[in-house]
């Protein structure tokens, strides 16, 4: 019965159950999507090849991708080839979701080999209207600590948060993903940069603080936030060093230490964002370039100096 079942469980996972695609369903009006049309499956989901149960594959060599879409979608087709028995490859389909918001709408595909289709399948998308956005704290041993978008935050800092984009739906409010997300503030107070990328970091977005003001207001299309900070322009800003955060006692110990912006007038500011670190104690191993270091080693550290923004200190 459990073979019999198996056979009878579609190939893919388009509607027709004959190609493996992955799409993200629903997506921001106005942003991008990237629907992957993949070469092999693998049962269990994703595991590797060699500790699956089983093992689906498609010929895509020497073929070309037909697309039959709504108006709204205009996909660019890529093929994307990988080396057998290691990474996926296949189709790439990457489009802005421009289709008429608030129902699915069916794409056609079809592998044609010349002039005969080797494979034909259909997948679903939804544009919706975004209604509302927030900023997500990241939780990761480098991001600065606190809520983003609160607080006093210094001129020529950044805010690095994920921002979330939300639609009201008959069935509730839902996430809507997507690609090429650009906010604007009305009050100039901050601007879109550039996301840090580091090897062992889960990056989001980058906010610069670009001028001082107070509630900047974020929006994309119809979904808008007020965040209630403060930014300041304080050239006389000093660089500062917390406490060692961590188990104490032990001959070996993982703890974080933090950096901090202290305003001329003795507040906090936060908007730290890009701090390097260095230490002359051997035997430790820092993991990032963050303003909240993470660090392995004995127990009794000094020599630990951070710089950021053309600024250096050292201790504790």
């Amino acid at each position: 019965m459990t073979v019999l079942a198996g056979c009878e469980e579609p190939r893919g996972t388009g509607k027709d159950g004959e190609l493996y695609v992955l799409s993200s369903g629903e997506v921001a009006s106005g942003l991008y999507t990237t629907v992957r049309i993949n070469d092999w499956r693998t049962w269990p989901e994703h595991s590797d090849p060699v500790d699956s149960d089983r093992l689906e594959r498609w010929d895509f060599k020497g073929t070309t991708l037909e697309v039959q879409a709504p108006p709204g979608f205009d996909f660019e087709i890529t093929l994307h080839q990988a080396p057998a028995n290691y990474l996926q490859g296949g189709y790439r389909l990457r489009t802005r979701c421009d289709a008429e918001p608030g129902r699915a709408h069916e794409v056609r595909v079809r592998v044609m080999a010349g002039s005969e289709v080797r494979y034909e399948d259909a997948f679903e998308l939804t544009c919706l209207e975004p209604t509302r956005l927030e900023l997500v704290e990241l939780v990761h041993p480098y991001a600065a600590p606190g809520r983003p978008g609160e607080g006093r935050y210094f001129v020529g800092g950044a805010i690095e948060a994920g921002i979330a984009l939300f639609a009201d739906t008959p069935r509730g409010e839902v996430w809507v993903g997507g690609e090429g997300l650009v906010l604007t503030d009305s009050r100039g107070i901050l601007r879109m940069g550039e996301p840090e990328h580091h090897v062992r970091r889960n990056s989001g977005q980058i906010l610069e603080v670009a001028a001082p003001g107070t509630e900047p207001e974020l929006s994309f299309r119809g979904a808008s936030l007020r965040l209630p900070m403060e930014a300041v322009l304080d050239e006389g800003w000093s660089l500062e060093l917390g406490t060692w955060q961590g188990p104490p006692g032990l001959d070996y110990a993982e703890r974080t230490l933090d950096a901090w912006a202290r305003g001329s007038d003795g507040s906090e500011l936060r908007g730290l964002q890009r701090c390097a670190w260095t230490t002359e104690v051997p035997g430790t191993e820092m993991q990032d370039e963050g303003c909240r270091l993470h660090l392995w080693g004995p127990p009794a550290v000094s020599g630990v100096c951070v710089t950021a923004y053309g600024r250096t200190t050292c201790g504790p």
